[in-house]
Protein backbone atom coordinates (compact mmCIF):
# COMPACT_ATOMS: atom_id res chain seq x y z
CA UNK A 1 0.00 0.00 0.00
CA UNK A 2 1.40 3.38 -1.03
CA UNK A 3 0.13 6.15 1.27
CA UNK A 4 2.17 8.93 -0.30
CA UNK A 5 -0.82 10.47 -2.11
CA UNK A 6 -3.59 9.36 0.25
CA UNK A 7 -5.25 11.60 2.82
CA UNK A 8 -7.15 8.77 4.51
CA UNK A 9 -9.81 6.11 4.04
CA UNK A 10 -12.11 3.84 6.05
CA UNK A 11 -11.98 0.07 5.79
CA UNK A 12 -13.51 -2.57 8.06
CA UNK A 13 -14.29 0.00 10.77
CA UNK A 14 -10.62 1.04 10.93
CA UNK A 15 -9.44 4.55 10.15
CA UNK A 16 -6.12 5.12 8.53
CA UNK A 17 -4.44 8.10 10.12
CA UNK A 18 -1.61 9.62 8.09
CA UNK A 19 0.81 11.96 9.77
CA UNK A 20 3.94 13.48 8.28
CA UNK A 21 6.50 10.66 7.99
CA UNK A 22 4.33 8.08 9.80
CA UNK A 23 1.28 5.89 9.25
CA UNK A 24 -0.76 4.36 12.07
CA UNK A 25 -4.08 2.53 12.33
CA UNK A 26 -6.77 3.35 14.88
CA UNK A 27 -9.29 0.59 15.55
CA UNK A 28 -12.57 2.43 16.03
CA UNK A 29 -14.54 -0.62 17.11
CA UNK A 30 -13.71 0.39 20.66
CA UNK A 31 -12.19 3.71 21.62
CA UNK A 32 -10.54 4.21 24.96
CA UNK A 33 -9.05 7.23 26.65
CA UNK A 34 -8.36 8.06 30.27
CA UNK A 35 -12.04 8.58 31.15
CA UNK A 36 -14.15 6.74 28.54
CA UNK A 37 -14.30 3.17 27.35
CA UNK A 38 -16.92 3.33 24.57
CA UNK A 39 -18.68 0.58 22.63
CA UNK A 40 -21.94 0.12 20.68
CA UNK A 41 -23.65 -3.20 20.02
CA UNK A 42 -25.00 -4.62 17.88
CA UNK A 43 -23.04 -2.80 15.24
CA UNK A 44 -24.32 -2.86 12.52
CA UNK A 45 -27.66 -2.04 14.12
CA UNK A 46 -31.11 -2.82 12.75
CA UNK A 47 -33.71 -1.10 14.96
CA UNK A 48 -31.76 -0.54 18.17
CA UNK A 49 -28.22 -0.33 19.50
CA UNK A 50 -26.85 -0.23 23.01
CA UNK A 51 -24.27 2.39 23.89
CA UNK A 52 -21.95 1.12 26.63
CA UNK A 53 -19.34 3.30 28.28
CA UNK A 54 -17.31 3.46 31.44
CA UNK A 55 -16.53 6.56 33.48
CA UNK A 56 -13.79 7.06 36.03
CA UNK A 57 -15.99 9.51 37.95
CA UNK A 58 -19.72 10.28 38.04
CA UNK A 59 -20.60 13.13 35.67
CA UNK A 60 -23.15 14.42 33.17
CA UNK A 61 -22.68 12.83 29.74
CA UNK A 62 -23.87 14.27 26.42
CA UNK A 63 -24.58 11.64 23.75
CA UNK A 64 -25.04 12.80 20.16
CA UNK A 65 -25.55 10.77 16.97
CA UNK A 66 -24.99 12.54 13.64
CA UNK A 67 -25.29 11.34 10.08
CA UNK A 68 -22.49 11.73 7.53
CA UNK A 69 -23.68 15.25 6.60
CA UNK A 70 -23.55 16.37 10.25
CA UNK A 71 -27.31 16.33 10.83
CA UNK A 72 -28.08 15.56 14.48
CA UNK A 73 -30.20 12.40 14.63
CA UNK A 74 -30.18 12.04 18.43
CA UNK A 75 -29.10 14.19 21.35
CA UNK A 76 -29.40 12.75 24.87
CA UNK A 77 -28.04 13.95 28.19
CA UNK A 78 -27.48 11.50 31.03
CA UNK A 79 -27.46 13.55 34.21
CA UNK A 80 -24.99 12.35 36.82
CA UNK A 81 -24.06 9.11 35.04
CA UNK A 82 -22.36 6.88 37.60
CA UNK A 83 -18.71 5.98 37.83
CA UNK A 84 -18.10 2.60 36.21
CA UNK A 85 -20.21 0.92 33.53
CA UNK A 86 -23.23 2.67 31.99
CA UNK A 87 -25.54 1.63 29.15
CA UNK A 88 -28.14 3.45 27.08
CA UNK A 89 -30.40 1.79 24.50
CA UNK A 90 -31.17 3.96 21.50
CA UNK A 91 -33.66 3.34 18.73
CA UNK A 92 -32.32 3.40 15.19
CA UNK A 93 -35.73 2.50 13.70
CA UNK A 94 -36.07 5.95 12.10
CA UNK A 95 -32.49 6.04 10.80
CA UNK A 96 -31.83 5.30 7.14
CA UNK A 97 -29.23 2.68 6.23
CA UNK A 98 -25.76 4.15 6.48
CA UNK A 99 -22.91 5.23 8.72
CA UNK A 100 -23.36 7.52 11.72
CA UNK A 101 -21.06 9.08 14.26
CA UNK A 102 -21.70 8.52 17.95
CA UNK A 103 -20.16 11.26 20.10
CA UNK A 104 -19.90 11.15 23.90
CA UNK A 105 -18.67 14.10 25.89
CA UNK A 106 -18.29 14.79 29.57
CA UNK A 107 -16.52 17.95 30.66
CA UNK A 108 -13.40 18.21 28.53
CA UNK A 109 -13.38 14.48 27.62
CA UNK A 110 -14.73 13.45 24.20
CA UNK A 111 -14.95 10.12 22.39
CA UNK A 112 -16.33 9.18 18.98
CA UNK A 113 -17.37 5.88 17.44
CA UNK A 114 -18.79 4.94 14.07
CA UNK A 115 -22.05 3.02 14.04
CA UNK A 116 -23.70 1.47 11.01
CA UNK A 117 -27.44 0.99 10.47
CA UNK A 118 -28.25 -1.85 8.07
CA UNK A 119 -31.90 -2.93 7.93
Amino acid sequence: FDASNTLGFFQDMNALMIRPSSVSYLNTNELTNSSFKLNAFPNPAVNQTTIAFELENASDVNITVTDMSGKVMLNEVMLNAGAGKNELNISTANFANGMYFLNLSSGNINAQKKIVVNK
